[in-house]
């Protein structure tokens, strides 16, 4: 419940935003276009929290798709953990594969010629991990990172001894390995009580995914 004496919504909140602000429903989905104050709306909702229902600041999570729209969040709202889906599936990831070093593909391709030599060839794992790989570096399209996704799906122990054994990765490696293992991996810091994503329309389908993964867990 919230302490009036503490918080009240301003009375130039519109009426969508004052239900979008003051809503005790678990799940909510906000849609509005451009200019219509959404990032207000957020900055209300973590007040409305954080004074009205004296909820730890740091027990919110804002997850944005944009460095922009993270800073924004977090200049208006100090105290709250506010950041991109990608620097936190990448703070997760190197969390528990502490000994990968980011990387690019074209260098993934290299290490495994070099660490593994003939059995890139011979070894059907290896063999069609390393075509994948050769696949994105020419142009990844949404197929190839679906392939590539399938087959990490299939093989994902392989995969990570792998990219153990040559010490690299890549952002989208991460991002595939760090959504299909997303029960198993230890987060960095504790999980938010609060999670609030903004900008949606600026993701990719594959963080989008990830974040739906990530509130449902």
């Amino acid at each position: 419940p919230v302490d009036p004496a503490r918080y009240t919504i301003p009375d130039y909140a519109s009426i969508q935003q004052r239900a979008a602000v003051e809503t005790t429903d678990p799940l909510v989905m906000v849609v509005a276009g451009a200019g219509a104050g959404k990032t207000w709306t957020i900055t209300e909702r973590i007040r409305m929290l954080t004074l009205g229902c004296s909820v730890v600041p740091s027990s919110i999570l804002a997850l944005s798709f944009t460095n922009a729209a993270a800073d924004e969040i977090r200049d208006r709202n100090p105290g709250i953990e506010s950041k991109t889906i990608a620097r936190m599936i990448h703070e997760i990831y190197t969390h528990n594969f502490a000994d990968q070093e980011l990387s690019t593909m074209e260098t993934i391709q290299n290490s495994l010629g070099i660490y593994f030599g003939p059995k890139v060839e011979t070894d059907p794992v290896l063999s069609e991990f390393h075509r994948l790989v050769g696949k994105s570096i020419v142009k990844e399209t949404n197929a190839d990172i679906i392939a590539m996704s399938a087959f990490i799906e299939r093989y994902t122990s392989e995969v990570v001894t792998i990219l153990n054994t040559i010490g690299q990765t890549t952002l989208e490696l991460e991002i595939i390995l760090s959504y299909l293992l997303i029960d198993r991996l230890v987060e960095p810091y504790p999980s938010p009580a609060y999670l609030i994503i903004d900008e949606v329309q600026d993701n990719s389908a594959f963080q989008f995914v990830y974040a739906m993964r990530y509130a449902a867990k």
